[in-house]
């Protein structure tokens, strides 16, 4: 039931972390097979919707989560499916993606500890864990010791950033990020038309801003790109 095609914007999408192959072969295979025009905008389309749905997810997933859930891994996700969007929506308005580089070292009085808390975990306690999904979630812990350590030390400045763009969109400084953030979607929804480009290019400005703060979680995968396919 429902359009094929998000099936295929949905293979896609997988494909973005673990590439399949070459997607014209496919694509052309399964028009032959099935008989139906692949249109690659509506597989576009699908794939913004798949991250789209992702993302939702993972903040539902993040709002009053239980203390066992593991906010680094699905925070992870969260980041990776923002990314995904911008890439999406850079690639239909026929803007650049921005290049990424290696996140940049960061300090603060509280640096030392946060460091010594990620290490005996990672190097003490997790050694002695036998079983391999605490394992796991032990090193997920240190990863979220790091991660915490940019917030202190860089989601000040964020924060600051953040509000003045959205200040700039919107034309005058709402009072805190909150109310920032409700006359946002507000403007978004209601007079957006014609300024998407400058609004493509500042919600991927927020997303890497998101994405410096949680590196340690996303690894090698801050540095890079997910593989959206050159067919489409």
């Amino acid at each position: 039931m429902g359009d094929p095609l998000e099936d295929i914007g949905g293979i896609c999408v997988r494909g973005t972390w673990t590439p399949f192959g070459n997607l014209a072969t496919y694509l052309k295979e399964y028009e032959r097979q099935s008989g139906l025009v692949v249109q690659r905008h509506n597989v576009l389309y699908y794939m913004l919707v798949q991250f789209m749905r992702a993302v939702v997810g993972e903040y539902v997933a993040l709002e009053g989560f239980d203390p066992a859930t593991d906010v680094t891994l699905n925070t992870m996700s969260l980041v990776l499916g923002m990314r995904g969007m911008c890439q999406i929506m850079e690639r239909v308005a026929d803007m650049p993606s921005p290049p990424l580089s290696a996140a940049a070292p960061v300090k603060s009085a509280l640096q030392p500890y946060y460091d010594v808390l990620a290490q005996n975990v990672e190097t003490i306690l997790t050694p002695e864990l036998s079983d391999p999904y605490l394992a796991h979630r032990s090193r997920q812990l240190a990863k979220l010791s790091r991660c915490m350590a940019r917030a202190y030390a860089l989601g000040p400045a964020f924060d600051a950033q953040e509000l003045q763009e959205i200040a700039q969109i919107l034309g005058h400084k709402p009072r805190d990020l909150a109310e920032a953030d409700a006359e946002l979607c507000t403007y978004i929804r209601d007079r957006a038309k014609g300024t998407e480009r400058d609004l493509i290019a500042y919600l991927r400005r927020r997303c890497e801003r998101k994405a410096a703060i949680w590196a340690p979680a996303l690894g090698a995968l801050y540095e890079n790109p997910l593989n959206i396919p050159e067919e489409l």
